[in-house]
């Protein structure tokens, strides 16, 4: 197999990974929400506050936090609150 085909193919896998990446960690359509600010800055449970929501889960840390909140508008307003990154809690459940 020629250098060019391997790295069209690398790059495929690479695009692939990234897409499932982006999908699982998207936003889903229910009310629960996985918060992540910056290490040293606002808390988690601040943020959540801020944004009316309410605390569902914490790590150990005070970065990252499971939230649920109502309104088409809850991961906006967490985003307005200081939040760094909103996204599904399935994986931020995983590791709290």
């Amino acid at each position: 197999m020629s250098k060019a085909w391997t790295a069209l193919i690398g790059a495929y896998f690479l695009f692939v990974c990234g897409v499932i990446a982006a999908g699982a960690m998207a936003p889903g359509g229910g009310d629960r929400l996985a918060v992540v600010t910056w290490p040293g800055g606002a808390s988690a449970a601040d943020v959540v506050a801020r944004a009316g929501g309410s605390l569902l889960q914490i790590g150990s840390g005070d970065w990252v936090a499971v939230a649920s909140g109502t309104g088409a508008d809850f991961s906006e307003r967490l985003y307005r609150a200081g939040a760094l990154l909103v996204t599904s809690p399935s994986i931020a459940e995983a590791c709290l």
